[in-house]
């Protein structure tokens, strides 16, 4: 609901333009969450989003207020309030924004007006939650679909291999005046004698400034957590990739802060 209200349609037609409903079901069942491609939105609330619409059912939110829980505690540390919840048996606001409303006065209190238009889109989210609590969190994402051979799964970002010089086509969905960011290319990932997953990719059209930002799919790590690199290559510690297989999606950010249309995503598998 809240995605669909930051983007203008179901979150799976504004990242890749299905142009049927069965096309449009493999993609929810094969494809990672398309990225918001709007300045105003803040990564926070993508990064909420993501996990409250994770594809594996343990990475979510456990229910719809803490969904909402999650979605206060973030505008509070955006905008320097949030949006009271009115539901039976529970506070208006988590114990840790009353604390720190007395203790302190938030950075981004010094910041009004910056989100001020998507956060009226997230408190109205936030409001209608406290009606729908009942039957929210009945939505199921099907798992992804991943396919893995010898130590290491490639997935290309939707615009698959680029030649040498060519560029991606618009999705549509860029914002006015901005250049289209290709997604990373021949992201690949494998384990080390050490235990570390390693990744590496190209960047198919590299710029001043570019630099890229990983996340974590599936992982028992912190949910929706975003990491910034500036190589085009990282590895993640062995005491973190104790699973039979690591996966993650990576992102090309520009100087002027666009990203790429849509992440390429790629799992190290274990032998």
């Amino acid at each position: 609901m809240l995605y669909a209200s930051l983007v203008g349609t179901s979150p799976f037609e504004y990242g890749y333009h299905p142009k049927t409903a069965k096309e449009l079901a493999k993609l929810i069942m094969t494809q990672p969450l398309p990225t918001i491609q709007r300045n105003d939105v803040p990564t926070a609330v993508c990064e909420t989003l993501a996990r409250a619409m994770a594809a594996n059912a343990d990475d979510r939110y456990p229910s719809a207020l803490a969904f909402a829980r999650a979605l206060q505690q973030v505008q509070f540390e955006l905008y320097g309030h949030a949006t009271s919840l009115s539901v039976e048996g529970a506070d208006p606001y988590p114990a840790s924004i009353v604390r720190r409303q007395i203790t302190e006065r938030p950075l981004a209190a010094r910041q009004r007006g910056r989100y001020r238009k998507a956060w009226m889109v997230v408190g109205i989210t936030v409001a209608l939650l406290t009606l729908f609590l009942a039957v929210f969190m009945g939505f199921v994402l099907p798992g992804l679909d991943t396919h893995a051979s010898g130590n290491q799964t490639v997935v290309e970002g939707s615009h698959g291999a680029l030649r040498n010089g060519e560029r991606p086509e618009p999705t549509g969905n860029e914002p006015p005046g901005a250049s289209v960011v290709p997604s990373p290319q021949q992201l690949s990932g494998s384990f080390a004698e050490n235990g570390a997953a390693h990744f590496h990719w190209r960047n198919p059209d590299p710029r001043g400034g570019d630099t890229y930002v990983w996340s974590r799919i599936g992982a028992a790590t912190t949910p929706g957590a975003s990491h910034v690199v500036d190589s085009t290559e990282f590895n993640i510690p062995a005491d973190q990739t104790n699973q039979a297989q690591v996966c993650v999606r990576v992102s090309i950010v520009r100087a002027d802060r666009s990203m790429s249309a849509q992440p390429a995503t790629a799992c190290a598998v274990r032998k």
